[in-house]
């Protein structure tokens, strides 16, 4: 990750965040019901600051740290899409919402798949 601009420091954090989002009992999973139904839907909110030295690997660490089901692709994807309205957002709050829902993924096992990503900038 540090070939595409990211600090050594951002590569660990965003290695670091990956790993706990693998575990099945992380902690920064108690966001989400504790016994879902399947068809069930919950929202979680992400705020982030953008400051003028704002980077994707940074914001991606931050969306992955609030976030607990979400992939690094997804949280990357994210952060450029943030970051490519520019100087827009510099020096501002996005509290981003992202909604997910409880039922079987990809894999064929009961899980939370994000959906539905709407932000405000303050």
């Amino acid at each position: 990750m540090t070939k595409y601009g990211a600090t050594e420091t951002e590569a660990e954090r965003l290695v670091d965040r990956a790993y706990e989002n693998t575990q099945p009992y992380s902690a920064r999973a108690k966001g989400f019901p504790s016994n879902p139904s399947i068809g069930q839907t919950c929202v979680i909110d992400v705020t982030i600051h953008v400051d003028d030295a704002a980077t994707a690997a940074g914001i991606a660490s931050e969306i992955m740290a609030a976030s607990p089901y979400v992939t690094l692709a997804a949280a990357l994807y994210a952060a450029n899409i943030l970051l490519t309205a520019g100087s827009m957002i510099y020096g501002y709050t996005v509290v981003l919402h992202i909604s997910y829902t409880y039922g079987y993924t990809n894999d064929g096992v009961l899980g939370w798949t994000p959906g539905y990503v709407s932000y405000e900038i303050y």
